[in-house]
């Protein structure tokens, strides 16, 4: 979705322009404080987590010393960030009461957004067949870890069998997936988000792609010609020279004992079933025995 919206600011300058917030938040030393600033005023944001602390630099500046804003413009959350907040959670909840401690609601600009989530079963099976390439920007694979003896996640995945692997990879998206199930809930609560499984532009990528510039309301004149734009970015049209060039492509890898791991093992059935519920994957709540 990143490099959709970028191409999509890049095209359509009316539409506000584009920043990558996730990069901003994971490398804030990459951009100075204009630049931080300069977010704020951007009409296209991508962020990796809805369910994150928000970032100080996304609030309008009203509303900066409710989010604990130092002003320092570092991009930094700091201990008085609010963790697992989400838009929706934050913008859209009632004011407290008169007498209440906690800080007045933020208040934001009006916004539309739109929440892309995915199985949380192939979010660990990717994840792992991804990580285990050790591509060189995941510098935290190859750090030591005290619970694996002094052994990398990169060296450990190198190794491990299926359970071990499935394993692995949950102890360390499981903060994440959480989020991403909470943030989930919160948008469904909120007349101005959207969920969309990312199965969706598997299945059919124009017709998905046009129901999310739909939903944040882009100009339907604009419509046919964004779709075709984002198609550029769809796997499925692209050739084997550029599928192999991309690493994080790895829906070709065989990942059925990976996925049988998690039917099999107890552990992992009843975690992956509980999330696959929060996410919408599953109609009934699971129950085991």
């Amino acid at each position: 979705m990143r490099d959709v919206f970028h191409a999509v600011g890049e095209k359509y300058p009316e539409y506000g322009g584009f920043a990558d917030v996730r990069d901003v938040e994971d490398h804030p030393r990459k951009y100075d404080a204009r630049e931080i600033a300069d977010v704020r005023g951007k009409g296209i944001v991508l962020d990796y987590h809805l369910g994150k602390a928000l970032p100080r630099f996304l609030f309008p500046r009203g509303a900066a010393a409710a989010a604990g804003d130092s002003g320092d413009g570092d991009g930094d959350d700091g201990d008085d960030a609010r963790e697992c907040a989400s838009f929706p959670s934050v913008f859209t909840s009632p004011p407290p009461a008169s007498n209440a401690s906690s800080p007045p609601p933020l208040q934001a600009t009006p916004y539309r957004m739109v929440h892309v989530v995915r199985d949380p079963v192939e979010v660990l099976v990717s994840g792992f067949l991804y990580h285990r390439r050790r591509p060189a920007d995941e510098q935290w694979l190859f750090e030591p870890v005290k619970e694996l003896r002094g052994k990398t996640y990169a060296d450990h995945l190198t190794t491990a069998n299926p359970a071990e692997a499935m394993m692995a990879e949950l102890s360390m998206a499981d903060d994440e997936l959480r989020m991403l199930a909470l943030a989930y809930r919160d948008v469904e609560r909120d007349p101005n988000a959207m969920n969309v499984k990312l199965e969706e532009f598997f299945d059919d990528f124009d017709a998905a792609a046009g129901k999310v510039f739909r939903f944040l309301r882009f100009d339907e004149r604009d419509i046919p010609e964004l779709v075709k734009l984002a198609g550029t970015f769809d796997m499925r049209r692209w050739t084997e020279e550029e599928l192999k060039v991309n690493e994080h492509f790895t829906r070709r890898e065989d990942r059925t004992p990976y996925q049988a791991v998690v039917r099999e093992d107890g552990f992992l059935n009843k975690t992956m079933s509980a999330l696959r519920y929060a996410l919408g994957y599953e109609d009934a709540f699971p129950l085991h025995a």
